[in-house]
């Protein structure tokens, strides 16, 4: 194929498209026509496309109609790759079967049908060709390549195009013209010419041309503001202008209309917008048919059904626009943002627009914004994370603690009644919680309450709160606070600053390790307290008690039936963290001696806890200063309240043992 097709001396240009199809494949060919200063024509090969045909057997009629389809399909495609304007693009086909459905206007079924609309819109020229004369029967039929690389007729086109026009053979069939958008050229006239009026005034007598009104839907925010400026134009025209050659306007100004918002006036500049839109975006050809679209007295295009509207006549034709959105919101909104199904109900009473279902709720659901504003969701939260360090490590009790404050509570104070708060300070990994009780809300009384936390508790690591005003302005007084601390007990803390961390504004859900803590807390006061008012004191002391109930709790699953020596029998709670009685591996003890006085005994580790027969510990071996390791009875060991290690229950390092002695 030439790569160079444009001649440099081409005056005009043509493309002819021809069409073939047997059974055993359909294609199409398309040559580029070009007329020479010379008088001459420079006919080549432009493209061609050819397809297999289907398994199922189809008739030779049917597949020329789907060839000259392909044939049809090009046209758009070789209108937007060349660099030139084509004077003409003729289809050929030597099918007169094709040539006569093409220039008929009966139904043959929805197959032919289809193509045949398909062609309509894309083709002007539809031409016959005898079938010798056809370079697309090469592509159908098929044929070998040194046989391909040799035809002239499928390089160069027939002969005959070569020649003028007038010497080209005459064709077995006549040739269809088709004339697209018939509707428009016959009633909307009105808006592609521009009618002259004459205006006579005081002064003298000129020639006024009618403006042309063009609507610009994307200035309009609601469709009434629409009609009510079409409304003001129109007024303004029927004022100004005496005579007119347009039939819309001559039927217009025969009614004089009193204002511009009197409902007649309302009425024709609707009506004046609907006309503009159907013009604007005509229908198709298939459309018109399915839809039997006729015109009635005011040039609008309606429904011919058998079901008349409420207008007594056909509904009314509308199509998929931005205007038509405007007309969706305005039915949406006037029945107080009813769902897509009653807008459309109300819409199908005057007008019909296709896929009605689909077209409503798409612009209730875009153009909508109060039903947007109703409908909108935040952005969707990622997947909860892996649980901190903090909550899966064992750590001494309330090195990381969580607080918050839970109230008011009423209590009695003299004669009246005064709020009260509580506290409640919560252990990230032991899950135990510690109560302090406030009467009031400001930063002295949380940092005196903090203050006792930590003289009974231990002074925390970590601190993690909710974003609380008295919390933000206590983060940044005790930290210096305990800086300055010089007593012995509290010297090695004062050299660590704890960290405070608070979770993000207006997410509580960010702290729900101690909201769900801060539950219990209430539902455990509300039974012990009911409705009476206690006073301080008194209050103090019940929410004491409640610490404990709290902390009495089991964190692991209860076991419905007894099963002796079974170590998890006993359910694990945050007090055994707190008030640990076992002795356990890494305990610092002082071992008893006898006829020593006790402060003088030696101070030990227990190394390893030994299993009697019936699997209690009665036994432990200790670790003695100088290395040495003696084996001593629990009733000669005595706790230090100290721990090297993390305490572990005896219960549990009996099931330990077990399993290590099983064979």
């Amino acid at each position: 194929m030439q790569r160079c097709i444009i001649s440099p001396e081409a005056e005009s240009f043509e493309a002819h498209i021809f069409c073939d199809a047997s059974q055993y494949g359909i294609s199409a060919a398309v040559y580029l026509r070009q007329t020479l200063k010379t008088g001459e024509y420079l006919v080549n090969l432009l493209l061609a496309k050819a397809r297999v045909t289907a398994i199922e057997k189809t008739t030779i009629p049917k597949l020329e109609l789907a060839a000259v389809s392909i044939g049809a399909s090009l046209i758009p495609f070789i209108k937007k790759e060349l660099p030139i304007e084509l004077t003409r693009i003729i289809l050929w086909t030597d099918s007169s079967c094709t040539v006569g459905w093409l220039a008929s206007t009966a139904k043959f079924g929805r197959y032919i049908d289809n193509r045949l609309s398909h062609i309509r819109e894309r083709a002007t020229i539809v031409k016959h060709v005898r079938t010798d004369e056809n370079p697309a029967d090469l592509g159908s039929r098929g044929c070998h390549f040194p046989e391909l690389a040799a035809n002239k007729k499928w390089w160069h086109g027939p002969g005959f195009l070569q020649l003028p026009e007038e010497k080209w053979p005459l064709e077995a069939v006549k040739a269809v013209e088709i004339n697209h958008n018939p509707y428009i050229d016959s009633i909307m006239e009105e808006n592609v010419e521009q009618h002259t009026v004459s205006v006579t005034t005081a002064a003298q007598e000129s020639k006024l041309l009618v403006p042309k009104i063009e609507i610009d839907a994307t200035r309009f925010s609601k469709w009434i503001k629409l009609i009510m400026s079409v409304s003001s134009i129109l007024f303004f025209i029927q004022k100004i202008y005496k005579n007119a050659s347009s039939s819309f306007l001559k039927s217009f100004m025969k009614i004089k209309y009193e204002s511009r918002n009197s409902p007649g006036m309302i009425t024709v500049a609707e009506n004046f917008v609907i006309r503009q839109l159907q013009q604007k975006y005509p229908p198709t050809a298939n459309l018109k048919r399915s839809l039997m679209l006729t015109v009635d007295e005011n040039d609008i295009l309606v429904c011919n059904h058998r079901i008349p509207s409420e207008r007594g006549l056909g509904l009314i034709w509308l199509p998929d626009c931005l205007e038509l959105n405007l007309l969706i919101i305005h039915i949406h909104e006037k029945l107080f943002h009813s769902g897509p199904r009653e807008t459309l109900n109300e819409l199908r009473s005057r007008f019909w627009i296709c896929q009605g279902k689909r077209t409503v709720m798409k612009a209730i659901n875009k153009q909508c914004q109060h039903c947007k504003l109703l409908k909108l969701k935040p952005y969707q939260m990622p997947a909860m994370p892996a649980l901190p360090t903090e909550r899966i490590q064992a750590f001494a009790p309330f090195l990381h603690t969580g607080l918050d404050y839970a109230g008011p509570f009423m209590i009695k104070q003299g004669a009246e009644n005064v709020k009260c708060w509580l506290i409640l300070f919560t252990c990230l990994s032991t899950r135990a919680i510690h109560l302090e009780t406030v009467t009031g809300l400001d930063s002295y009384n949380f940092i005196l309450a903090f203050d006792r936390f930590v003289a009974r508790r231990g002074r925390p690591n970590l601190v993690i709160s909710d974003n609380q005003t008295t919390l933000k302005a206590a983060s940044k007084l005790l930290v210096p606070c305990w800086q300055n601390k010089e007593n012995d007990l509290l010297e090695y803390i004062a050299k660590e600053q704890f960290t405070w961390k608070f979770i993000t504004e207006k997410a509580p859900w960010m702290g729900g390790f101690y909201e769900r803590l801060i539950g219990l807390t209430k539902s455990a006061l509300s039974h012990a307290i009911g409705k009476r008012i206690l006073t301080f004191q008194e209050f103090q002391t019940v929410a004491v008690r409640c610490e404990a109930v709290v902390n009495l709790r089991p964190l692991t699953p209860v076991d419905a039936e007894y099963k002796p020596n079974d170590p998890s029998q006993i359910a694990l709670r945050p007090v055994d963290f707190l008030l640990p009685h076992a002795p356990a591996v890494g305990h610092v003890v002082m071992i008893e001696e006898e006829n020593i006085i006790n402060n003088t005994w030696k101070l030990g580790i227990i190394q390893e806890l030994m299993p009697s027969k019936d699997n209690e510990i009665r036994s432990a071996k200790v670790k003695t200063p100088n290395g040495h390791i003696l084996t001593r009875a629990l009733c000669q060991l005595y706790p230090l309240e100290l721990s090297l290690a993390d305490p572990t229950s005896i219960k549990q390092q009996q099931a330990d043992l077990n399993k290590d002695n099983v064979i």
